[in-house]
């Protein structure tokens, strides 16, 4: 068990953080997640914090959904604003060269 606001604590929640951003820069899957955490913990039997992660998948989603992607898009939309005088947006409605919208 680890004590709350302590140092090792802080580290594991930078390493479960690290590990979700890590699943988004490298476009892999969620579910690789389940597997890593458990095998980061065999690779590394001298890690406090290798072993007392859990950051598997549904925890991973967690993180990328309300803390890294809204982080994401205030500072891509701060840089739209502060940096790009005008910008566009197209969609592609046709899906094998049919039309699905008007």
């Amino acid at each position: 068990m680890v004590k709350k606001n302590t140092q090792l604590e802080h580290l594991i929640k930078v390493a479960e953080i690290t590990s979700a951003y890590r699943i988004v820069n490298h476009h892999q899957s969620f579910s690789s997640l389940n597997c890593t955490t458990k095998l980061d913990a065999v690779l590394y039997p001298d890690s406090k914090i290798a072993a007392k992660q859990s950051n598997a998948r549904i925890k991973a989603t967690a993180i990328i959904k309300n803390v890294l992607a809204p982080h994401s898009v205030t500072e891509f939309t701060k840089t739209l604003k502060d940096h790009v005088p005008f910008f566009g947006i197209s969609t592609d409605s046709a899906i094998e060269h049919r039309k699905c919208s008007p």
